[in-house]
């Protein structure tokens, strides 16, 4: 089993297929080759031990677990724009949860 946890970048290169829609198309926004990206893509399907995307000559699609890894790199990397940007509050704020004990007849 693989240990290695998927890095920003990780994420990064991800959103970047799924808004361009292709690979060709993402390695050109991204300044880089098709190849890099597909590569970059295999090693965190891998990571994953899940298909992310369906490929055939022209089409693309996410799978069922590429809908969901999307939705959370979209909000892992939100989060992490937040904390970079100090939009992260000093403390968490806590509650304290209390409760009657019951009375035995």
């Amino acid at each position: 089993m693989n240990h290695r946890k998927p890095t920003l970048g990780d994420l990064d290169l991800y959103l970047a297929i799924c808004r361009a829609g292709s690979l060709t198309k993402a390695a050109r926004l991204r300044h880089t080759s098709q190849p890099a990206i597909s590569a970059g893509l295999k090693r965190l399907e891998s990571l994953l031990g899940a298909r992310l995307i369906e490929r055939e000559r022209k089409t693309f699609a996410l799978t069922p677990a590429g809908i969901r890894f999307r939705d959370y790199c979209e909000t892992a990397l939100r989060g992490w724009d937040d904390i970079r940007d100090g939009r992260v509050p000093e403390r968490t704020p806590r509650a304290k949860i209390g409760f009657q004990p019951a009375v035995g007849a």
